[in-house]
């Protein structure tokens, strides 16, 4: 069975490759179609036997270069292969050139920035928190010696950028290419512009579920070109010391000195306290935000605001852009990149400096909850008397908010939120997000809080 398996295989991959020489007309286009679907089932099959297989084998080959490993590495790149999806309307697209405009018209979407102009009266009073002594080490000189720690710090066997270029070439060839790319790297710094190409990057999509049918339930990860991952990950070290005096207590995610299970112990702390109010005419509620997309959807202009309103030297701020607003993306298409697009919102996964662009944006949500509750328009939750105030927790991009159940509360939250959410670019998440009640919590009230901000039915604790 398995050689008959294998025979059509190869039959399959010589009239593909046979198809690829010939003009693309539509019969030709729904042949390939068919093929694609009958290869990927014969790899589905393929996959479960040696699944199967690998129970026995794994701890006697593990990560050992044997067949059976690169067998493993070609089985789940065959896993993650994209014969069809559905799009908005539920049909279903399988035609390759009709699959890739889709997808590439998805991404061209997501990443195109609203038509508007920066409001910023939401930030009024935002704490100018960088010094003159931060902006003096974030921008000083680079270094030889700063950009060879660079290069052997990155991972040397992460997937290329479109230049084809691993991080063990450089590490390999470094002792005959370091002048001259340290040269590039120093002209940067110099001149606050990236050499054509270097922000190119490839998109791969990674499936979110194990058998995904729209190209929603795909997580899009950037592979930059490796020479520009340097340059930001000089920057990203340099600010990271310094996180930990620009964001709010309450972020725990990328903080240097934090831990996200500090911020989880509050969370788990706040729903024991609910569990247990059972009595009393004061009611308590927890409202979990999920940020849609929230790396994707940053915006450009009020990225540049934040970074100028903490204080950010003008020199830094435009190394920062122009990291941000040269990239051009081409969607790797079952391990095929297609033609490359420029977007106008989003920071990258996968880009070393993302993850503290991103908290230093979402630290605005904190200042706007802090003020509101400072000023007593949130009342926030206190667990007992003697503890402190809490009306909020951040794990980078999601929240979880803490006040009054009632519809003032709920309703002021809210507007703080959607108030963030507008001058960023963010979105709630509805159908991720949630909403717990105090024990005491009457379920008229419930009702009447949860279909008033919009979101799913809430959760009662037993």
């Amino acid at each position: 069975m398995i050689q008959d398996q294998q025979k059509r295989e190869t039959e399959i991959k010589d009239r593909l490759e046979a198809l690829e020489n010939l003009i693309r007309t539509e019969d030709t286009e729904e042949e390939e179609r068919i093929l694609l679907e009958e290869l990927d089932s014969l790899w589905r099959d393929e996959e479960k036997m040696w699944r199967q297989r690998s129970r026995i084998q794994w701890l006697a080959e593990g990560d050992r270069n044997t067949k059976f490993f690169h067998s493993t590495t070609v089985l789940r790149q065959h896993f993650n292969r994209i014969v069809g999806l559905k799009n908005e309307r539920g049909t279903w697209i399988k035609r390759p050139l009709d699959l890739a405009n889709h997808i590439k018209g998805f991404y061209q979407n997501l990443f195109s920035g609203r038509s508007m102009d920066f409001d910023g009266h939401l930030l009024q009073g935002f704490p100018q928190l960088v010094s003159q002594e931060m902006n003096d080490i974030l921008c000083r000189p680079v270094t030889n010696g700063e950009i060879k720690q660079a290069v052997f710090s990155l991972g040397p066997h992460k997937s290329p950028g479109p230049d084809g270029f691993s991080g063990q070439f450089y590490r390999n060839y470094w002792g005959s290419i370091e002048d001259n790319f340290c040269e590039e790297v120093e002209s940067f710094f110099m001149e606050s512009s990236l050499p054509s190409g270097w922000n190119d990057t490839h998109i791969a999509l990674i499936p979110k579920i194990s058998s995904p049918e729209m190209i929603s339930q795909f997580r899009p990860i950037s592979c930059c070109n490796f020479k520009y991952k340097v340059i930001s990950k000089i920057m990203a070290s340099r600010l990271k010391p310094i996180i930990p005096e620009l964001v709010s207590d309450m972020q725990a995610a990328f903080t240097g000195g934090r831990v996200i299970q500090d911020n989880i112990i509050i969370v788990h702390e706040v729903l024991h306290h609910l569990k247990n109010r059972r009595q009393g005419k004061k009611y308590d509620m927890m409202l979990k935000m999920d940020m849609r997309k929230a790396y994707d959807l940053v915006d450009w202009e009020c990225l540049t605001s934040l970074l100028q309103a903490y204080g950010f030297n003008q020199t830094w701020c435009d190394w920062i852009m122009e990291c941000v607003r040269t990239v051009r993306f081409s969607i790797l298409i079952n391990g095929g990149p297609k033609e490359f697009f420029t977007p106008s919102r989003g920071i990258r996964q996968g880009d070393p400096i993302s993850p503290f662009l991103f908290i230093l944006m979402a630290n605005a949500l904190s200042f706007l909850l802090d003020k509101e509750t400072s000023q007593g328009a949130i009342h926030g939750l206190k667990l007992k008397p003697s503890c402190p105030r809490l009306s909020h927790c951040l794990f980078a991009d999601d929240t979880v908010n803490f006040g009054e159940a009632s519809l003032e509360e709920a309703t002021k939250i809210m507007s703080i939120i959607n108030g963030y959410s507008y001058i960023t670019g963010q979105e709630v998440n509805l159908e991720k997000s949630s909403i717990f009640f105090s024990k005491n919590t009457p379920d008229s009230l419930r009702t009447q809080i949860a279909a008033h901000i919009g979101f799913p039915p809430t959760i009662t604790h037993d």
